[in-house]
């Protein structure tokens, strides 16, 4: 490990190494998804334009970045961090609560004016999808003891 920095220096470091394996992960998830193009997709359509050379050249650079970063890691004595699937998961579905509680009829009135006979099957949407996520929020407890 090396020496001679303070604990500022590893939060930085330690900060950085989460924001790589974060993007890496992402990455490795986008090419996962996109091996299995989805019928379930509604407006986020992913085009799989990738040829088998350019899908196996970028598979091939992530695994050689995660031996750099852990190379990054061992050298200034970053440990693994634990992270919950469940509380990540709980905070995706705050945000899409977040934007979806903002999305408001009245909102729309700032982008020009709307038709008052279109609210009531706006807000029957944004509603629904508002209260979907409000239950995505309340993951249930399974009490596996």
């Amino acid at each position: 490990m090396e020496q001679g920095f303070k604990e500022s220096h590893q939060r930085s470091f330690l900060s950085l190494t989460m924001v790589v394996e974060e993007k890496l992960q992402e990455m490795e998830a986008l090419l996962c998804a996109s091996s299995k193009l989805s019928d379930t997709d509604l407006q986020l359509q992913t085009t799989e334009d990738l040829t088998a050379e350019e899908r196996n050249f970028i598979e091939d650079k992530i695994v050689e970045m995660r031996h750099c970063l852990e190379g990054f890691a061992n050298a200034y004595g970053i440990k693994k961090q634990q992270r919950s699937l469940k509380k990540m998961l709980t905070t995706k579905a705050v945000f899409l609560w977040e934007e979806l509680s903002g999305a408001t009829f009245s909102q729309l009135q700032g982008y020009g004016k709307v038709d008052e006979a279109k609210k009531e099957p706006y807000e029957h949407h944004t509603l629904a999808m508002t209260h979907l996520a409000e239950q995505l929020m309340l993951i249930p407890k399974n009490d596996k003891k």
